[in-house]
């Protein structure tokens, strides 16, 4: 699809929604419910099983992993802890959404949020932190190298003296 197309596409979801016109199944609530989908399976578990955990129906489940359902933050929080995933990886990655669901903008910052994901759990967060703060450091004094070159200079070594 082209960009002009997305954006119409984009343009007309969020007209819907602010006029409160938006109907289920919509594409944010069958792009969240595959999502939701994805992690219970990841999980392994049946809908019948996640609707136990969660006391839900297992048909609410259904509907909700087939965007039928609009679910309520509380619910999404819910699905959150039960599945052991983030709230924001239950929103689908169009309609503007990312900007306002992650603080990871780049492919990099995506990377370095996912290790830190990894590594808080089960690894030594302090040790972690302490060589971030470092390269922090060696990347700010190499800019100041660059900004201020004079700074850095060594005298010359006058041996004859």
């Amino acid at each position: 699809m082209s960009r002009n197309k997305d954006f119409e596409k984009q343009l007309e979801f969020w007209k819907l929604l602010k006029t409160n016109q938006l109907k289920s199944p919509n594409e944010f609530t069958i792009g969240m419910g595959d999502l939701i989908r994805k992690a219970r399976e990841e999980k392994g578990l049946s809908q019948a099983q996640l609707a136990k955990i969660m006391n839900k129906r297992q048909g609410t489940i259904s509907d909700v992993e087939n965007g039928k359902y609009e679910i309520g933050i509380l619910t999404l929080v819910h699905f959150a802890v039960e599945l052991q995933k983030p709230i924001s990886s239950f929103f689908p990655p169009n309609l503007f959404t990312e900007k306002w669901t992650s603080d990871a903008n780049t492919p990099f910052e995506k990377e370095v949020l996912e290790f830190a994901k990894f590594v808080e759990p089960i690894g030594d967060k302090e040790f972690v932190l302490k060589i971030l703060e470092d390269l922090e450091n060696y990347f700010y004094k190499q800019m100041d190298m660059e900004i201020h070159p004079e700074e850095y200079m060594q005298p010359p070594n006058d041996e004859n003296e």
